[in-house]
């Protein structure tokens, strides 16, 4: 069962939305362990610490202090698993309220018309958890309505984590067998956001000295660029799998000033040719482009859409390189931040 239909929406040009790098992509295994860690970010809860919560305690089929029991150990599993501190609210002011809902209510999608056992609001403070109270719950339990699992996933989605394709993740979209704990994509979605404590590996990229991007660009399979691919003053950060088995899977990161992780666009399938030659750059007519050239010589252009999407260039076209691989001014402030790939232990 589904925990829930949401999807990944595309923002306008100065805010990409959220979605992480090789998400859905296979799992290729290099001498430094696995070739990528999937996650997605659809948001950033801003500068909000502690976060506050608090817990309707009427209308579900589970008894009150079950219910508040479950929500606060789920809010501890993440507690333990990074940077974000969780702290008892106020109804009516918390960052984060959890209760139960049927049917249609509020300005939510109605629950009973789809699969979804449950839902979460937009991330940012005044956002809510919603469960159906129509279903079979149960407190615990590795299959079922469990509350405690479900509200760890939709916990990660408050604080700002997409779906994703790690079969292991908490914020997996499949329910069957969901980890009791976040996991190492989980963890690594969170410190991205956030910062906070997570063992360095050569798949992170170092912006600005003390920002990383954790486990996107792994060594040997990855590669990556800065390119305003918006047009709106900043550049993106774009990561491509190079490898045959990660499906020329391209993901767009965009920061907001500090710089922060603000959003991404992807995974963009068969962005680029595993085994090619790639150029990211900006073509006569302003559009910026991704090049597959193959030893032949021949090149194959797509462009990249604002909306996030890929299109295949069919004209002969003209275009420079303008990304940079070592900076790029990444938050639009005028400074150009420096970006490394951390280097193999």
């Amino acid at each position: 069962m589904r925990m829930d239909n949401e999807r990944p929406r595309r923002a306008s040009a100065g805010a990409l939305l959220l979605l992480c790098l090789a998400a859905c992509g296979a799992d290729t295994t290099t001498e430094d362990g696995p070739a990528h860690v999937a996650f997605t970010v659809r948001g950033r809860m801003p500068d909000v610490d502690p976060v506050t919560y608090a817990i309707e305690e009427t209308g579900g089929p589970l008894a009150a202090d079950v219910f508040e029991r479950e929500i606060e150990a789920a809010l501890a599993a993440w507690r333990d698993a990074g940077p974000v501190r969780f702290e008892r609210g106020e109804l009516g002011s918390a960052d984060v309220t959890f209760g139960w809902r049927s049917g249609a209510h509020d300005a939510c999608p109605s629950f009973g018309a789809d699969a979804r056992i449950a839902h979460t609001g937009p991330t940012t403070p005044g956002t809510f958890v919603h469960f159906d109270a129509a279903r079979a719950w149960v407190p615990r339990a590795d299959e079922g309505e469990s509350l405690y699992h479900t509200a760890l996933h939709e916990i990660g989605h408050a604080l700002g984590l997409g779906h994703s394709g790690d079969p292991g993740a908490v914020l997996n979209a499949e329910y069957a067998n969901a980890p009791a704990v976040p996991s190492l994509s989980d963890r690594a979605a969170l410190a991205s956001l956030y910062g906070g404590e997570l063992d360095p590996a050569p798949g992170d990229l170092v912006i600005a000295g003390d920002v990383a991007l954790r486990h996107v660009a792994p060594v040997g399979v990855s590669d990556y660029a800065l390119l305003d691919v918006d047009g709106n003053g900043a550049d993106e950060v774009l990561v491509w799998r190079t490898d045959r088995g990660g499906g020329g899977a391209l993901m767009i990161y965009a920061f907001a000033p500090g710089p922060e992780l603000l959003s991404t666009a992807g995974p963009l399938w068969g962005a680029v040719a595993p085994g090619a030659e790639v150029r990211v750059g900006e073509a006569v007519g302003g559009e910026r482009v991704i090049v597959s050239v193959y030893d032949n010589g021949r090149e194959v252009a797509r462009a990249l859409e604002e909306t996030g999407a890929l299109r295949l260039v069919t004209e002969p076209v003209e275009w420079r390189v303008v990304a940079s691989r070592s900076q790029g001014d990444v938050d639009g402030d005028g400074e150009k931040e420096q970006v490394s790939r951390r280097a193999a232990r």
